[in-house]
């Protein structure tokens, strides 16, 4: 999931990863298996019937009936619920929810691989909210993020480099150095097109389109960014 593999294709292995885990008495991690299962399935789907696309409900996992209090399970759920969040709503409620929760994740376990897509998505919804409105709240949170994860940069985690790309474009743009910001974004695009995430590609392409049309009014060359971003999406799998 972090590297943006076909949600189709993840989905294939999570009925066999389940029984491989309840096969040897690992049913904590059969339900976490679970909960990511029924997140893709949500990102998946184009119609919802009963919940909103936000909600973590379904036939493979229920949130409103899970009673499970074990640290890692409620990680995964916590993960889960942003995702749906970063993806189905829109970044306002999205970012309202990242100052809510803070590092909710990271308290719940420490140094573990999703907490970087984690941090990132946070800071993706806090920047577009922030060039919107103008607001410190968001502004500042969404910095001290930026700079959490250049430092990971920094220390030599090739993972978070077009992740601290693109945060930088959204700074750069912030602070109305337009030059450097068209670099950034573009550097970044590229580097998650290279990686073949395609989650990134398409969530890269849309924030550029609106970065051209909020600040410079570009309205053809973003329906061009709108087209690829929809193109990686459905790629991705999640139409």
């Amino acid at each position: 999931y972090s590297t943006g593999k076909p949600i189709a294709s993840i989905i294939r292995e999570c009925p066999k990863a389940v029984i491989q885990c309840e096969d040897v008495s690992q049913m904590q991690q059969a339900m976490d298996v679970k909960v990511m299962w029924q997140m893709l399935h949500n990102l998946q789907q184009t119609s919802f019937d009963k919940n909103s696309p936000t909600d973590l409900e379904g036939d493979i996992f229920s949130d409103s009936q899970d009673t499970e209090r074990n640290p890692m399970h409620l990680s995964f759920v916590h993960l889960a619920r942003g995702e749906l969040f970063f993806f189905h709503a829109d970044y306002e409620i999205t970012a309202k929810r990242a100052l809510k929760v803070g590092e909710t994740y990271s308290k719940l376990i420490q140094s573990y691989l999703p907490g970087m897509i984690e941090m990132f998505h946070r800071a993706v919804a806090l920047y577009a909210v922030a060039r919107r409105t103008r607001r410190r709240k968001y502004r500042t949170e969404a910095k001290r993020l930026a700079k959490k994860i250049e430092t990971w940069v920094r220390i030599g985690n090739p993972n978070v480099v077009y992740y601290h790309l693109f945060l930088t474009a959204e700074q750069m743009a912030m602070d109305k150095i337009y030059k450097t910001a068209e670099k950034k974004y573009k550097e970044a695009i590229d580097m998650a097109n290279r990686e073949g995430h395609l989650h990134h590609s398409g969530l890269l392409h849309e924030r550029y389109a609106d970065y051209l049309v909020e600040v410079h009014g570009e309205e053809t060359k973003a329906k061009d960014m709108l087209k690829e971003a929809i193109r990686y999406y459905k790629e991705w799998g999640a139409t």
